[in-house]
């Protein structure tokens, strides 16, 4: 959004169909994709020093509490082999083991706050690049992909990587951190005890690196199941009014069935893999247990090593095993996190199509001179001309209609002028200016649109009418309302202005919403007005409200009518006849009557046969 009068056309909402979905071919490594996530982070310095400090105490306290047990056992408990009764030494060690053990678990506490802190708000980021990028790209973005998944991708695909990111990798982190301290102490204590230790990790990573491009593929299966569902999900919830009126619940039902059942099948699939690591880490796990107990004991009959090594050993091993086996479990929730990263990386480095030039330029004033300069388009490559070859100067103050049949280029026409899509051949120009020298806001600033299918926000009716111009005072807005013709029936309210709008509008009526539109394309007191079909939905006498409402509206403004009925065109001054992307005919009502040309046929289709009909009843 951001354009006045709230323009919806073009976008596809469909959540089934051909669309262009996330390819996997475009993911990225994880590699590049965490160094992406540094570039977040390093915004958070602060925290980020607090982890790391509070992950070094948390591993060296992690290390030294095996060795005071070992201690212990040595020189308290079995000296020489034999039992001891040095309390006192004994109570020294409790006591510095108790406070090592508190300051681990407060170096705990502060690692997962800080670095949940941190990705809180490299989170916030993520989710602000992302509508941001989606605010600047073209219709043509939203014509490929269903709504539905867009929104999963915002929603959903971050809500996962936040779950790891806030409550899973503080104890990734400080697993790989304990995993080299430890290994760092044994081999100061005893190489060969920590060789038979080490040996799980290099065969946990041979399993993991096995399983990483299946449990990755899976677990993109999964993200695109999830945004597949909620576009269906969306789209069945917003036209569940025409899925009743079709009595077509059963037929609807059936595809959310079907879009449930793949989703299932495909966390099913990540689930096979994900749930084949932790048993098989335990197994390894199993194997470096007892590697180290039977040779260490080998090595204690040899008198080569004291029981209290071997202890700190066994807790070194326990204290290695439980990261490693965090990291094994966890690595499901990591590629999940991977992939819903990078289906939002994927919207945030989105090409936007439409750019402001370097140098563009925001005209203070405007005179309303529109001129299509040989304009030529195509919404894709290969398709044929929408547009071809429109040449046509519009003066300022020029009520000009634009008709013709579907699909004619009518709604293209409008498109190009609001620079929602930039031609591929010639140039649109405002007062002399190519408006792709123009800044958007320069542009569409002066502009306005009244839609067929008026699109009203979750709020007051205040606030529904000011979005039209932000800065308009009451007294601005009461005025574009009482231009509107709405401003009695706004008073009727229960709540005048300040009455809310519920989701969908579906609390007033389509004409109510077509008037309440209108007032808010006049409050932003456009030089250009489009109306676009904007009495095609309503019954005669609030076409009548429209028009009249309208005609206060002309005056001091370029403005363009699209119509299919041709009543609702005869107050312009000149009407451009389309006919399959070409401007066939322009002129006045009467001269293209006599034309005997297109817009004769459209004429006569629209009035003289009906009546013919009617008369023959």
């Amino acid at each position: 959004m951001g354009w006045r009068g709230g323009f919806e056309g073009g976008v596809n909402s469909r959540g089934t169909g051909a669309v262009i979905e996330d390819d996997r071919s475009k993911t990225q490594s994880d590699r590049a994709l965490i160094k992406r996530l540094l570039k977040y982070f390093s915004e958070r310095r602060r925290e980020i020093a607090y982890v790391t400090v509070s992950v070094v105490i948390f591993t060296a306290t992690g290390v030294v509490g095996p060795i005071l047990t070992g201690y212990a056992i040595d020189r308290y408990i079995f000296p020489g082999g034999r039992v001891g009764n040095d309390v006192t030494g004994l109570s020294l060690i409790v006591i510095a083991y108790t406070a090592i053990t508190v300051v681990m678990y407060v170096a705990e506490y502060v690692q997962t706050f800080y670095m949940a802190t941190a990705g809180q708000h490299v989170i916030y980021r993520l989710r602000k690049d992302a509508v941001d990028r989606l605010e600047k790209l073209s219709l043509r973005y939203y014509n490929e992909r269903p709504i539905g998944a867009i929104i999963s991708h915002v929603t959903n695909d971050v809500e996962v990587f936040n779950n790891f990111l806030t409550f899973q990798s503080t104890q990734l982190i400080s697993g790989f951190t304990s995993i080299v301290g430890i290994a760092i102490i044994m081999f100061f204590i005893n190489a060969e005890l920590a060789v038979l230790a080490l040996t799980i990790v290099p065969m946990l990573a041979i399993l993991v690196y096995a399983l990483h491009g299946r449990m990755k593929a899976a677990w993109m299966d999964t993200r695109r199941s999830v945004g597949a569902l909620t576009a269906k999900v969306a789209e069945s919830v917003a036209g569940m009014k025409v899925t009743q009126s079709f009595a077509a619940e059963e037929a609807d039902q059936a595809e959310f069935v079907e879009s449930n059942r793949r989703n299932m099948v495909t966390n099913l699939k990540a689930a096979k893999w994900s749930s084949f690591v932790g048993p098989m880490a335990q197994v390894v796990q199993s194997f470096g247990i007892f590697a180290v107990f039977y040779f260490g004991a080998v090595i204690i009959y040899g008198g080569g090593l004291e029981i209290g090594i071997l202890a700190a050993f066994y807790i070194w091993l326990n204290n290695l095993f439980r990261p490693v086996q965090q990291i094994t479990q966890f690595y499901p929730q990591y590629q999940s996190a991977m992939v819903g990263l990078d289906r939002v990386l994927q919207i945030i480095d989105a090409p936007v199509d439409l750019k402001e030039s370097p140098d563009a330029i925001e005209l203070a004033e405007v005179r309303g001179a529109v001129d299509f300069d040989h304009v030529s388009f195509r919404y894709k490559e290969g398709d044929p001309n929408a547009l071809s070859d429109i040449d046509v100067h519009i003066q300022p103050k020029e009520i000009v209609a634009i008709v013709g049949q579907t699909g004619a280029g009518k709604s293209t026409f409008v498109n190009l002028l609001f620079r929602y899509y930039d031609p591929d051949e010639g140039r649109v120009l405002l007062d002399g200016h190519d408006i792709r020298g123009l800044t958007f806001r320069g542009l569409r600033r002066h502009m306005a649109i009244v839609l067929q299918d008026p699109f009203l926000f979750s709020a007051s009716v205040m606030e529904n009418i000011r979005y039209g111009n932000l800065g308009a005072t009451e007294e601005e807005v009461f005025r574009a309302a009482k231009e509107a013709g709405i401003h009695d029936y706004i008073m009727s309210m229960p709540q005048g202005y300040d009455t809310p709008i519920r989701e969908s509008a579906n609390n007033i009526s389509t004409g109510q919403k077509q008037l309440l539109s209108i007032a808010r394309a006049l409050v932003a007191n456009p030089k250009i007005l489009v109306l676009d079909e904007a009495t095609s939905k309503v019954d005669p006498f609030t076409e009548l409200l429209i028009q009249n409402a309208l005609d206060n509206a002309f005056s001091d403004k370029t403005t363009f009518i699209i119509a299919h009925r041709l009543s609702t065109i005869r107050m312009a001054n000149r009407i451009l006849v389309f006919d399959h992307g070409r401007l066939v005919e322009e002129g006045s009502h009467d001269a293209l009557l006599e034309k005997d040309g297109v817009y004769a046929r459209l004429y006569r289709i629209q009035f003289q046969e009906p009546a013919k009909a009617k008369s023959a009843d």
